[in-house]
């Protein structure tokens, strides 16, 4: 089980579901069809990433980053509109 470090330092379960729903609200802000289909594509690879890093711990800020890194290869726009998203 992997546990996130919060902002304000708390660790919580890992729960791939807010990851979901993050992009996903990315992928709807720019309109993209089958968006619940790309989105689930997305986290596939977010989370084989964080997995192959082999930790029990993770920063939410690093997993916002593996987010960035994976949206950017596969649609710039959308990973602008992640980004627009992470920030509020």
């Amino acid at each position: 089980m992997i546990h996130v470090i919060k902002r304000n330092g708390e660790l919580v379960n890992f729960d791939r579901s807010k990851i979901y729903i993050a992009i996903l609200g990315a992928f709807r802000d720019e309109k993209v069809k089958n968006a619940e289909q790309k989105s689930i594509k997305i986290l596939e690879t977010v989370i084989d990433e964080i997995n192959e890093l082999k930790v029990k711990k993770i920063s939410v800020e690093k997993i916002q980053d593996i987010v960035e890194d994976v949206l950017m290869s596969e649609n710039k726009k959308v990973a602008k509109a992640y980004i627009i998203y992470r920030e509020k």
